[in-house]
């Protein structure tokens, strides 16, 4: 069975060495039978038994560190699973912005336009009737005074919508509220 060489060579190799052979010494439980046998004869029961617990606590650890390594790897998967939904929900209260300041715009956008096209059309007439009356003068200037003051409003809401929005806000607020380590 085996080879009187190797059964020369297991006598000089310390506990761990034969260990390690016995864990290698092949998938036939022959040789590790006689393997078995030879270390009986030639060291004892004692030293058999601490080979089969050497044995026992090497394949805990190989497992231990297979197991360690895939809870390692299910972090790491979870942890880039938070990270994308944080950027998804940030993407998506970017496009929110985005979409809020477009309809601002747009409607400061139609607000100009009506403001130019009253001017003009107060510049026409003014030109064109010179000699009307002082109160539809005035009128016409308080309506333009009305429109403007309406158009700055407008444009001071749009400013403060890009530079606060209450949605980045409240986005802020949850990201606070969450424990320093989901925050990543």
């Amino acid at each position: 069975m085996f080879n009187p060489l190797l059964l020369t060579f297991y006598t000089v190799l310390s506990l761990k060495l034969v260990v390690t052979v016995f864990i290698f010494a092949g998938p036939a439980p022959a040789s590790r039978l006689a393997l078995l046998k030879f270390i009986v004869k030639k060291y004892g029961v004692i030293t058999l038994l601490l080979a089969l617990l050497s044995y026992g606590f090497v394949q805990f650890r190989r497992k231990r560190a297979e197991q360690l390594a895939l809870e390692q790897q299910k972090e790491h998967v979870e942890r880039r699973t938070r990270r994308s939904s944080k950027v998804e929900a940030l993407l998506a209260v970017i496009q929110d912005q985005q979409k809020q300041y477009n309809q601002a715009a747009g409607l400061l956008q139609s607000r100009t336009e009506k403001f130019l096209a009253a001017q003009q059309t107060a510049h026409n007439q003014e030109v064109a009737l010179k000699a009307n009356s002082s109160t539809m003068q005035s009128t016409r200037g308080s309506e333009l005074q009305a429109l403007q003051s309406e158009l700055m409003e407008l444009k001071s809401a749009v400013v403060d919508t890009y530079l606060h929005p209450p949605v980045a806000k409240k986005e802020a607020e949850k990201v606070k509220d969450l424990p320093m380590e989901q925050r990543i």
